[in-house]
């Protein structure tokens, strides 16, 4: 579960979970109501708007240019952190490097690579997920 404020009343609230197989919409839901209610403490609220998807929590790489003319962005440029499906950071950081480099070289290839250890800590949580569960601890 994790909070990301939009103001002061307003934040998404978004339930994920590691599976193979997909809860029930409403089991979403409920995880969501519980945890406003009894872990942060909120009173009174209403959902304004709802969405769900899948992230693919993958360490493979993805290419940088797809093509002469197409560079791939976001998650089809592997930028969604492969422990956690965060990609929001990652996209705004490699869009500044694209016009960076646009701006200092003409092109848009320019691009930093995550650090090895990084890569290391990803594929290793990755790994424990899937062939050692019971050493991943729920809070």
């Amino acid at each position: 579960m994790y909070v990301l404020p939009i103001s002061e009343n307003k934040a998404l609230v978004e339930c994920t979970t590691f599976s193979d197989n997909l809860l029930i919409w409403e089991a979403y839901i409920a995880q969501i109501v519980h945890y406003l209610k009894h872990k942060a403490g909120v009173k009174e609220f209403s959902i304004q708007e709802t969405e769900r998807g899948i992230i693919p929590m993958t360490n493979i790489p993805f290419p940088k240019q797809v093509g002469k003319r197409v560079i791939p962005i976001g998650r089809a440029a592997g930028l969604t952190k492969p422990s956690t499906g965060y990609t929001f950071l990652n996209i705004q950081k490699d869009s500044q490097e694209i016009v960076q480099s646009l701006e200092e070289t003409g092109t848009p290839y320019m691009r930093s690579s995550r650090k090895n250890r990084y890569i290391f800590y990803d594929t290793l949580l990755l790994y424990l997920i899937q062939h050692e569960p019971t050493k991943i601890q729920e809070e």
